[in-house]
């Protein structure tokens, strides 16, 4: 993360410096699955990192170059799908922000430009009913009408089901990104790895190779 002060960390700085220091405090660790920008249904809401390891954590950042007009919308979502929600802000933010964040674990980039912890969260206790929203549609119409039991028995085969349909999706990405944390630092570079585009980026790099081998002895 850049040194010289907030005004010049951007999102993406600031989200690669919450998660190292989340990962260093052991909160999670190589069998987290991570997605980068997770979009929350059907809610128009993204958020800028969800992250499932033995709880499913929400990350929402707002840089001193962000506005905090959706904060409420963004947060309005988080709370009804994630069982944690963190929040790092700008510190100029913390004077304006609409929303309250009582309920929430706080962290705030302050003026010289660190990332500290202000709070953490209250207990909070979700429903994993309300993870229905984040499935495909056809998994969505089998939980609807195929789940019998109790309310307490089609939540925990939603969550069940949603945490599969996770780790199926942002395994992969996932696992590439904590190889990679082994022989580097993480940046905002490390970011990119967890681009849900990336699995096929790579294939297609490793066609080039296969090809540009195979030339290579056709040639010879």
């Amino acid at each position: 993360m850049k040194a010289r002060g907030s005004d010049t960390n951007t999102e993406q700085d600031l989200k690669a410096e919450l998660l190292r220091k989340v990962i260093q405090r052991g909160r999670i660790g190589a069998g987290a699955v991570i997605s980068n920008e997770y979009r929350l249904g059907d809610s128009g809401i993204r958020a800028d990192l969800a992250i499932l390891g033995s709880s499913f954590i929400g990350v929402e950042v707002k840089s001193a170059h962000d506005s905090l007009r959706r904060l409420p919308k963004q947060l309005s979502a988080y709370r009804r799908y994630f069982d944690r929600v963190i929040v790092l802000l700008a510190e100029k933010h913390l004077l304006t922000t609409p929303s309250d964040l009582s309920d929430v674990e706080l962290w705030v980039e302050t003026a010289r430009g660190s990332v500290i912890r202000v709070h953490g969260q209250k207990e909070v206790q979700r429903k994993s009913s309300e993870l229905i929203d984040l499935l495909p549609a056809r998994y969505r119409k089998n939980l609807a009408h195929g789940v019998g039991g109790n309310l307490e028995t089609r939540a925990k085969s939603i969550r069940r089901t949603f945490e599969d349909n996770f780790r199926a999706k942002f395994g992969y990405t996932s696992s590439l990104f904590w190889s990679n944390l082994k022989d580097k630092e993480l940046s905002k570079d490390s970011l990119r790895i967890l681009s849900g585009y990336q699995p096929e980026k790579l294939r297609s790099e490793e066609f080039k190779e296969i090809r540009a081998a195979q030339l290579s002895k056709w040639k010879a």
